[in-house]
Order: C-alpha cells, then structure tokens, then sequence
C-alpha cells in the first residue's frame, strides 16, 4: 500500500485515497471494518471513517453557521448604506470619470500628440493608428487624412496586406478619440463634428499577425464565406436612409461578395449615390473601375497604399505602408503573395498562365481626362477656402495659388488640347 493521503470534494467532503499496485487483490465489497463508503475508480480506492464523517458534518455545520451570520451583517450594512446610496452612485461616477480622465491625460502625453481642432473640413498630419501606436513592437507609419465637403470620397486601393484596411480602421478610430475629447496621435489634427459614424468593415484579417483577409484564405486553404448580396443590401438600407451631411461613412470591399461586373456596378452606383450627400466617405477597394469616378466628379480623391512591386512573380512585395495619391499603378500582387506564403509552384505557374491569357482577352478601362482642367480648378478653389480657414488669405498667398492654376492648366493643355485652355493665351493674364 503506497501514497496513502487525504482529499476533499464537494460530493464527499474529507476522505482518504489510497494508490494499490495489485488492486485485484482488493475486495470493494468486503473493505477492512474501518473503511466507510468505498469507492475504487481503476487502482484508486476511496473510502472515509466515522471519525471523518463527524469531523465533516461538525464543518458543514460551522459553515452554515457562518453563511448566517455573514447573511446577517450584511442586511444590518445594506440597511445602513440604502441611506447614502445616491452618494455612492455619485461616488462611482466620480471614480469612473476621474479613471476616464487620468486615461486621456496618460495617453495625450505620449510623443507626437497633438490636440485636436473642429472646423469644416477634416485635416490631420502625419497621424498614426491609436492602438499599433502603443504596440512596442511595431513601427507606425505617418500617413495624412483629409476630406471636405468639396473632396468628400477617397477610394483607397493598393495590394493585399499594404495597409488599406488599417487606414480607414485608423479613420474611425481618430474621429472617435477626436470627439471624446482625448488628443490623437498626429503632428495636426482638425476633424468635423460627426454626428453619425457608418461602417461597413469585415473582420477576417488579422492586425496581429500582419496578415489580411486574403492571406489569411490562403494560408488556411479554405473559402471564407462573405456577407451575401441579401445580407449586403440590408446593411445598406440601415445606411442610405439614416445617412447625413455630417456623417463619416467607412466602408471596406463594397460587393465583394459578388461576380465582379455585378460587384462593380452596385459600388460605384452606391458611392455615386452617398457622396452627394456632403458626408465624408473613405473606401477601400480592389477594383479599378471605381477609380474613374474620378474623371467624371470633382469631388473624389484616389489614393493607394504604396508597394513596391516584384519582378517576374519572383521577388517579394516590400511595403511602405505610406498613402500616396492616384491609383495602385501595378497588377498581380495577388500571385506574388500566394508564392510568398509558400503555395505549391505548380498551382502559381499555373495561376500566371491562366492571368496572361485573361489578360490578352481583357478589354482595358478607357482612361477619360476630360475633367482634369475642372480638377485643377476646383483644387485651387479648395486650396483658397483652406487658407480663408486658416486666416492665410492675402494677395499674395492668392497670387501664388492662382499662379500655379494657370501653370498646371497650360502643362494641361500640352497634353490634351482642352475648349477651357482657348481662352488663356499667355503667362500675363495671370
């Protein structure tokens, strides 16, 4: 008989368990006269004593014992403190409030904060994600935020994992902290008041292991089921009627669950649709085709998310992470990132030969720089609104906007001939 000790439960209370090498040897039903309820579970016997059994019940009497008393101070202290109970909500609140402030105060004094102004128009310098800007391990990276009324839809685009989603994330996020009234991680920062904040973001990527919602479909060699069009047009219908001028609109793959025509057509009637409505909107997509919105409105701004692109599928992508203006200006990312996560070769050769030929087939979008004076125009308006913002407006300041219209519109207009440049004949009528 070896490692003989005491145990104690909630079924049996204190009892003994003994460990038997031969428990064949060992009769369950004609235990030695000091055993008392024995139970043998494979080479464990478990038994108590009378000795025990008194001990346990004298411990579960002095429990109750103790629950009644314990019963008993605590309704004579509820009944003391029903009087000053409005005190202490007021207490609490005072706590939770004082905890809210000391958080602000500990996170506005980090490096690089800056206190936030609320105008007209949302303008903020070198910002930085609120949440990876605390992460140690990571190095952020400064990227500027801006719309207006007059420049209320920015489409992002760029490669999987470049930062697309991160950025209208880091959006959000910055218009939340802005308005309850913490500093934001920027070097200036200007925001409208929001009244209403849209999302419409899919949550299958990871920040934490760098790796988008694509790679992620890769890497685990299965489909990821997206939100339907049924489900898509009902998130959309709690949008559109609620949407108003002041409301900031975040919206992440519009129709990508989808056929690409189809998911095509619905995004940009969608974004044509919402941006006339003055709210701020940031979209992200993957497809082209809602980038030449651009050409036909003066009111969107195309953006990327800088890569450098590989060479022959065989070198890997290096990203910036940095938000450069117009469109991703290469294809094919998409292969380069199935090879860097290690798919068989032989599927990535495949997929290349199987893209060359669609792309043989492929009729390439028509590029329409028809509006590009109108553009040029309407920067120069915004740019003497932000300077009438500002307080910068003086004839000189307009004379060196107004002088880098009339260069821009000329270089215009060597390019393509334009009715509007017909009416400019030299640097003089400046």
């Amino acid at each position: 008989m070896e490692h003989l000790f005491a145990q104690n439960s909630c079924k049996r209370g204190f009892h003994v368990q003994v460990e038997l090498k031969n428990i064949k040897n060992f009769n369950v039903k004609h235990p030695p006269s000091i055993c008392k309820n024995v139970e043998c579970v494979k080479n464990i016997v478990k038994f108590t004593t009378e000795d025990l059994l008194v001990l346990n019940i004298r411990i579960t009497q002095a429990l109750n014992e103790v629950e009644i008393l314990t019963n008993a101070i605590l309704n004579e202290m509820l009944k003391e403190l029903r009087k000053y109970i409005s005190c202490i909500y007021d207490l609490c609140n005072g706590i939770a409030d004082l905890d809210l402030i000391f958080s602000f105060a500990q996170y506005s004094t980090r490096s690089g904060s800056t206190r936030p102004k609320f105008g007209q128009y949302m303008d903020i310098k070198s910002s930085r994600h609120p949440i990876l800007d605390i992460i140690n391990s990571i190095v952020t990276i400064d990227n500027d935020i801006f719309a207006s009324t007059d420049k209320n839809l920015n489409i992002i685009t760029g490669p999987n994992m470049g930062g697309k989603s991160i950025y209208i994330r880091q959006v959000a996020l910055l218009q939340i902290i802005a308005q309850i009234g913490c500093f934001v991680p920027a070097t200036f920062a200007q925001f409208r008041i929001c009244d209403r904040l849209f999302t419409r973001i899919g949550f299958g990527d990871s920040i934490e292991s760098n790796a988008s919602t694509w790679v992620l479909e890769v890497l685990h060699l299965i489909l990821i089921v997206h939100a339907t069009r049924t489900t898509l047009i009902k998130e959309l219908n709690g949008i559109l009627p609620s949407l108003t001028k002041h409301s900031l609109v975040i919206i992440d793959e519009l129709c990508r669950a989808t056929s690409c025509e189809e998911g095509s057509s619905l995004a940009w009637a969608i974004c044509e649709h919402i941006m006339q409505s003055c709210a701020f909107i940031f979209f992200a997509t993957h497809s082209i085709l809602i980038t030449k919105l651009q050409d036909l409105y003066c009111n969107v701004l195309n953006y990327h998310m800088e890569a450098l692109p590989a060479r022959d599928f065989t070198t890997r992508l290096t990203y910036t992470y940095k938000l450069c203006p117009g469109v991703t200006n290469f294809d094919d990312y998409g292969l380069t990132l199935a090879r860097d996560v290690k798919m068989p070769e032989h599927l990535i050769e495949n997929a290349i030969e199987i893209e060359k030929c669609l792309r043989q087939t492929r009729v390439a979008l028509p590029d329409n720089p028809s509006n590009e004076a109108d553009l040029i125009l309407d920067n120069c308006i915004q740019n003497l609104l932000n300077m009438k913002d500002t307080e910068c407006l003086n004839i000189s300041n307009i004379q060196s906007v107004v002088l880098e219209m009339m260069n821009k519109l000329k270089e215009n207009r060597r390019k393509n001939i334009d009715p509007l440049m017909e009416y400019i004949d030299s640097d003089n009528e400046v």
